[in-house]
């Protein structure tokens, strides 16, 4: 096993159990005790979790940012259904802004077979995904390239957004809370253009994992309720707090 599939593996059981022990993990993962160790030493230096006697718990909110690679890795199969589940509400010559993020990309590889299709986004995995879909104009935003994340933010992204409306956006978040709206770990200048995106949308959607819903962080970007005139959640199941019907129409 990789280390990042390894890490990755790591993150989903402390996100389901709330912690993990070493000894549990290195027979689980077929890893030594040391490598464990190591792995969460790593992860607790990205901020993705706290270690703790003997194992490590779940960090205390969603500050820390993984880098794409990390967040590929997580839930793959919950990203894959609910990009499939967010392509449907794409429909030929509508255009479109998808946000940076690794479950926006998996709407991407559902859209390719759409026509006449304009795509605008920041992020330069959805734009490689989109590559070759003939029937699909993809617009890349400009701007300051965060190196972890591949996507490109700040004054010019900005700029470029005020020209353009668009029928729909998919706005990737980390997590969602009815009272707090949506919210996620980013710099100031990702922060910025975010907002920049829900006024260019006549309706905007937010791909998450149930696990999502209420996890917002109040230190983390939060994207009010009111940004767009229509918002659907696009979640697999119906969470405890109701994400999978929040704001939707």
């Amino acid at each position: 096993m990789l280390n990042l599939e390894r890490q990755a593996k790591i993150l989903e059981l402390i996100e389901e159990h709330g912690k993990v022990e070493v000894g549990d993990l290195s027979r689980l993962l077929r890893a030594s005790e040391v490598t464990i160790r190591k792995d969460l030493k790593e992860l607790q230096a990205r901020g993705l979790l706290r270690r703790a006697h003997g194992g490590a718990v779940r960090a205390v909110t969603v500050s820390a940012d993984p880098s794409l690679q990390v967040k590929a890795a997580l839930h793959a199969d919950e990203k894959r259904r609910i990009g499939a589940a967010a392509a449907a509400l794409v429909a030929d010559g509508e255009s479109i802004i998808l946000d940076s993020g690794t479950t926006t990309q998996q709407v991407a590889r559902y859209i390719k077979d759409r026509r006449d299709l304009k795509v605008i986004t920041n992020a330069l995995n959805v734009a490689a995904e989109l590559t070759g879909a003939g029937g699909v104009e993809v617009i890349l935003l400009g701007g300051l390239l965060r190196q972890h994340s591949g996507s490109l933010v700040g004054q010019f992204a900005e700029e470029m957004l005020k020209q353009l409306s668009v029928d729909k956006l998919f706005l990737a978040v980390d997590a969602v809370d009815l009272e707090f709206g949506l919210s996620t770990p980013t710099s100031t200048s990702r922060t910025s253009t975010r907002r920049w995106c829900a006024p260019r949308a006549r309706r905007y959607s937010s791909p998450i994992r149930a696990s999502s819903a209420a996890a917002a962080s109040r230190g983390s970007c939060r994207c009010p309720r009111s940004r767009a005139s229509s918002q659907t959640t696009v979640c697999p199941t119906r969470c405890a707090r109701g994400c999978a019907s929040w704001g939707s129409n």
